[in-house]
């Protein structure tokens, strides 16, 4: 009766937490607290990014240097190119605009400033790099390289896929656009609190 006693209290104590478990909220969903959204197909992100803020998920940036992860509707080396290209023209403005700052502050307080090296022309185009790169990542993304329906959220930091959901909108109108949006948000704040509501 002892042998019987002690697998039957075992599977007692296991079985009511196992459900509570699979059911709690995902730690990795947790460990994010800001996204960016990249552009998806028939302007879906602006959705997405509404539903994702007003739900209350996660805060959405437009700064993608801030991101802790970004959502997106394909994912691999394509992914890869955008983001590293989206971040280097971010890093480039964030740079440049301090470089200005410092030039303005030296010039307040009476020191010298050195002259750029680098023409006038030469910033100009620099300035615009951002936007070419962005427009040239944009560019690799053809219809081939999105999975139709398919969202992802990414770790900006390891680059893993912590979350996956998936819903085709009827249809390219605002509408349903927006249902989409609102049911694939839905779905993320699920998983990430535990919680159906």
């Amino acid at each position: 009766m002892a042998r019987l006693f002690v697998p039957a209290l075992f599977l007692g104590l296991v079985l009511p937490a196992w459900p509570a478990a699979a059911e709690g909220p995902n730690a990795d969903l947790n460990s994010v607290g800001t996204v960016y959204v990249l552009p998806m197909a028939s302007g879906l992100e602006q959705f997405i990014a509404h539903q994702v803020a007003k739900q209350g998920i996660y805060e959405v940036t437009t700064d993608p240097l801030r991101a802790d992860a970004f959502i997106s509707d394909f994912v691999g080396a394509s992914f890869e190119i955008r983001v590293d290209d989206l971040l280097k023209a971010a890093r480039d403005k964030k740079e440049k605009e301090a470089a200005e700052l410092a030039k303005k502050e030296a010039e307040k307080s009476g020191e010298a400033v050195k002259k750029p090296a680098k023409k006038a022309k030469d910033d100009d185009e620099e300035a615009d790099g951002g936007f070419q790169m962005e427009s040239m990542a944009s560019g690799r993304v053809g219809a081939f390289g999105r999975g139709k329906g398919n969202i992802f959220l990414v770790e900006a930091r390891t680059r893993r896929v912590l979350w996956t959901g998936f819903d085709i909108p009827k249809n390219t109108r605002a509408d349903a656009l927006q249902k989409s949006a609102e049911k694939l948000a839905s779905q993320l704040r699920k998983e990430k609190t535990g919680k159906s509501k």
